[in-house]
């Protein structure tokens, strides 16, 4: 068993921002219970749809979501990653309690909202990354779930 600090600011690697992070204390984590907590929002089972219609149904349900701090120990950490997130056929887990921006280096342009995922390395089968995904331009499947508060 461990305990993850969900209140201390997650890494942020340029060009990255921190738009918003919510704290969330000291997680109890336990991989064999967090397996099946993933959250995959309604509209999401009907077609692809944009990653903000996923963000809004999560802020109005109040979905439980994890922040990066979660994905932060799960890269450092990857023996705790749930087996069940390992399935080749599971995809990608997004941890929307914390939301990127992007700096701005010239005219100011469109405010970008990003959220980071977890997910295997296709051309490394054992190595695990992460990457910044963008809500309002990249579409959501039913592949692109949300990592949640075990109950």
């Amino acid at each position: 068993m461990t305990f993850i600090d969900c209140d201390t600011e997650p890494n942020v690697s340029s060009p990255l921002v921190l738009k918003m992070h919510q704290k969330q204390g000291m997680l109890k984590w336990n991989r064999k219970v967090q397996g099946n907590s993933i959250f995959l929002a309604s509209c999401q089972t009907v077609d692809d749809i944009m990653g903000a219609a996923v963000y809004q149904e999560i802020l109005s349900k109040n979905i439980p979501v994890l922040n990066a701090n979660v994905l932060d120990y799960l890269l450092a950490n990857p023996h705790d990653i749930p087996e069940e997130w390992k399935a080749p056929t599971f995809g990608m887990v997004f941890f929307w309690g914390t939301i990127y921006g992007l700096k701005s280096v010239s005219k100011p342009q469109k405010p970008y909202r990003l959220v980071r995922g977890l997910y295997r390395n296709t051309r490394q089968d054992s190595e695990w990354t992460s990457s910044p995904f963008n809500i309002d331009q990249c579409a959501w499947d039913t592949c692109m779930t949300a990592a949640v508060h075990a109950s």
